[in-house]
């Protein structure tokens, strides 16, 4: 069926939709547009936003980043500050302690005299105080080295057990050391960082230890480990110090009762640094118990054995040269030479030791902080002329870069002070080639 064609009055109506269609187009259009306006708007906003907050973190960081530098570098001055102390008190502290232990020790060969055997007790403590607090700086620090070599493992603990056992017996203490048979007789370890070890606790347990006694018993707890048990039967440890035991310099509620020194902080330290454990028990009123366990690498051969002590004239015929600012030193070093049979000159600062090598010598003994001219200005001066005489640093300041300062000098060997009679007159002649 033919559909009706449209007539004259549909057209307004048609028109009327037309118009409405286009105002429903025109406001969604505005609508959409306000949309995008208040879109933009956020966004915009948003990114000013984020700008700011990004300009905020960078100032922020820019100025904690100033802030860390500057702390490093006051940590750095701090840490400096403290290492130049530290060389400064050990060298004022060991030289005058040279004088004495020297002097002590030539006269305590001569003649028995408990007070001179008390001196000479008291300034090896001392020195071995100095050492410690040496020692703990060097530990914070980092630059403390363990250097393993072939020992003689069972002589080390039976030489600690036989230098502990004097303090022992002059208390009425028993001291009953048991090594077991599986204790190997050598391996590769610091000795002088176990030996100092060994002392500490063995030490310890004997000084606050009255009545009874301190067992030491040392066995092997795997083919490469060991471990060392000190029992005692002393006050034991406060309740209240266990915690902090291996802290420096921390007392107890109980004034009356001992507190902690360096020697455990810095035996701790030892401990971890050789790769060992130490802990320990302990029941006020029963006794304490320490168990360090400590690595024990065998070695493919035994050490070489401990070379004979020096005797006689053996450096008769030989002329040695020595500087040093500190007058009892020098005299006491000159009196040791001397007494090895060699000819000596003695001057007391860097210049006069270079001057004197207008004559020949077979050694030269070089102090290194001497006035006017310093030992390693003194030794480079020497080396500048061409002369290759074998030159010996013997200075109270002990730390590793110390060494490396007078070997870069030009100096041939290092030996710090305190030095015994035995030790130096090897090193001369080590030196020598004797």
């Amino acid at each position: 069926m033919a559909r009706p064609a449209s007539t004259s009055s549909d057209a307004p109506s048609d028109v009327a939709r037309l118009e409405r269609r286009a105002r429903r187009e025109r406001a969604a259009r505005k609508e959409a547009e306000r949309l995008l306006e208040e879109k933009s708007r956020a966004l915009w906003e948003a990114n000013q936003a984020l700008k700011a907050a990004h300009d905020d973190l960078e100032e922020r960081v820019t100025q904690r980043t100033s802030e860390l530098a500057e702390a490093l570098r006051e940590a750095q001055q701090a840490s400096e500050a403290k290492s130049t102390f530290l060389a400064h008190m050990s060298h004022e502290l060991r030289t005058p302690l040279m004088s004495i232990l020297g002097y002590t020790a030539d006269r305590m060969e001569q003649e028995s005299c408990s007070d001179l055997d008390v001196v000479h007790r008291n300034a090896t403590h001392l020195l071995g105080l100095i050492n410690e607090v040496l020692d703990l700086a060097k530990v914070e620090s980092g630059t403390l080295q363990i250097q393993p070599a072939p020992t003689a493992l069972r002589e080390l603990f039976e030489q600690v057990l036989a230098t502990v056992a004097v303090s022992a017996n002059a208390k009425g203490l028993v001291l009953a050391p048991c090594i077991g048979p599986d204790v190997p007789e050598h391996a590769a370890i610091d000795a002088l960082r176990v030996r100092q070890v060994l002392l500490n606790v063995i030490g310890n347990a004997v000084k606050f230890t009255e009545q009874g006694g301190v067992v030491v018993d040392v066995r092997a707890t795997g083919p490469q480990r060991l471990i060392v048990s000190v029992i005692d039967s002393g006050p034991g440890i406060a309740a209240d110090l266990g915690p902090h035991l291996f802290e420096p310099f921390v007392r107890t509620q109980d004034r009356s009762r001992p507190g902690t020194g360096l020697g455990l902080a810095i035996t701790a330290q030892l401990v971890r640094l050789m790769g060992g454990t130490i802990t320990f028990d302990s029941t006020p009123g029963q006794g304490s118990r320490f168990d360090i366990e400590l690595p024990v690498p065998p070695v493919p051969r035994a050490p070489e054995a401990v070379e004979a002590p020096v005797e006689g004239l053996p450096l008769k015929g030989r002329r040695i040269l020595l500087a040093d600012d500190a007058r009892d030193s020098l005299v006491l070093l000159e009196r040791w030479v001397r007494r090895a049979g060699a000819d000596t000159t003695a001057v007391e600062d860097g210049q006069q030791a270079v001057d004197a090598m207008a004559s020949p010598y077979d050694l030269v003994l070089m102090d290194m902080q001497m006035p006017v001219l310093d030992g390693l200005d003194a030794t480079r001066r020497i080396r500048a002329s061409g002369d290759r005489t074998p030159i010996l640093a013997l200075t109270a300041n002990t730390m590793a870069e110390d060494q490396l300062a007078c070997l870069g000098a030009g100096c041939d060997g290092f030996l710090s002070k305190p030095v015994d009679r035995a030790r130096l007159l090897r090193a001369i002649l080590d030196h020598l080639g004797s």
